[in-house]
């Protein structure tokens, strides 16, 4: 058994909705849709240093990964003036690994962001 993190990097189309609400100077929002994803590498990083990084092929054959990913995102934030900071949610509704029929396994996207935005 070994310890390593799988980094996925991704192109993600989201269509979200925002509703704002103003106090003051202050604006408050809340937005949410659906989002669209394409792989475009993926790579396991073992904590152990003799351990060599391994990267899925895609595809939809067994001990592949999916190119396309689909899910949901929620989010809210706060913003002033010409600065907004924003938490949002979001996670896969499908399956990203093929995974062998002996040795089922279920990898999906869930990920949990901290943003900030300047306008101008």
């Amino acid at each position: 058994t070994y310890k390593a993190d799988l980094l996925i990097e991704y192109i993600e189309i989201p269509l979200n909705l925002r509703a704002q609400y103003e106090v003051g100077p202050v604006k408050l929002f809340a937005q949410g849709g659906p989002y669209a994803a394409f792989a475009i590498s993926n790579k396991i990083d073992y904590d152990d240093p003799d351990e060599e990084d391994y990267v899925y092929t895609f595809g939809s054959d067994e001990d592949t990964m999916d190119h396309f990913d689909f899910g949901y995102n929620v989010g809210g934030g706060v913003g002033y003036a010409s600065i907004e900071i924003m938490v949002n949610y979001s996670e896969g509704f499908g399956n990203v690994y093929n995974s062998p029929e002996l040795i089922p396994g279920v990898i999906k996207n869930r990920v949990l962001s901290l943003s900030a935005a300047f306008k101008f």
